[in-house]
C-alpha cells in the first residue's frame, strides 16, 4: 500500500486567501438554483426563447417572492426541447426582472 501525503494549508493562509471559496458559496445546485424544462411549441424557434417577453407568463416562477423570503431564480438553467425533437438547448438566466 502506497502513502499519499496531502498539504493542508494553516487557518491563516486560508484566512488570508482571497481567492478562496467562502463555504457558504459552496452548496448543492439544487439549494441554489432551479433547473427548469420548457417544451417549445411547433413554430417557436430558440431565437423567441431568447426574448426576454418570451417567458413573460413565467415570471411568478422565475421572480423573487417576499412572502416566502425566496429569491429570483437568476443563475438557474433552462432546458429547450422542441415538440418534435428538432433541436435542444440550455439558457442560463442571467437576470430576472
Amino acid at each position: 500500500m502506497s502513502q499519499v501525503a496531502i498539504a493542508t494549508p494553516s487557518v491563516k493562509e486560508v484566512q488570508n486567501n482571497a481567492h478562496a471559496i467562502r463555504p457558504s458559496n459552496f452548496m448543492p445546485s439544487e439549494f441554489a438554483y432551479g433547473r427548469y424544462s420548457a417544451k417549445l411549441p411547433l413554430g417557436h424557434t430558440v431565437e423567441d426563447a431568447l426574448k426576454p417577453e418570451y417567458w413573460v407568463h413565467m415570471a411568478g416562477e422565475l421572480s423573487a417572492d417576499p412572502l416566502s423570503g425566496r429569491m429570483d431564480m437568476s443563475g438557474s438553467i433552462i432546458e429547450l426541447r422542441s415538440e418534435n425533437h428538432d433541436f435542444y438547448a440550455v439558457l442560463y438566466v442571467r437576470a430576472v426582472q
